[in-house]
């Protein structure tokens, strides 16, 4: 998601990636108060706190006839210093209830 935004290529174009071409798709979000020139890794936030298209964006790669592992990738700061599995806990709820 992050790449994306950062890249700022359009997500609408993830139907041209071949069939099964992506195995595991990284998943996190950001802010679009932030722009792409500015935005880096660290201001990465949970999946479901900011304004990444992400329904949209998964929804892009289902038609695969593979499962596609979804990989959540944080590399904040703040989120570092908390427990880890208490990161890793919280990140799986919020993708959960994203219902991908």
């Amino acid at each position: 998601m992050f790449h994306i935004y950062k890249g700022e290529s359009s997500h609408d174009c993830l139907h041209l990636v071949g069939e099964n071409a992506i195995e595991v798709f990284h998943v996190n979000d950001y802010v679009t108060t932030m722009k792409p020139g500015v935005i880096t890794d660290a201001d990465r936030i949970y999946a479901g706190d900011g304004e990444a298209p992400i329904k949209k964006i998964v929804g892009l790669l289902k038609p695969s006839s593979q499962p596609v592992i979804l990989s959540l990738e944080l590399f904040n700061k703040t989120l570092y210093q908390q427990d880890a599995l208490l990161v890793a806990k919280t990140g799986l709820a919020k993708l959960k209830a994203l219902n991908l």
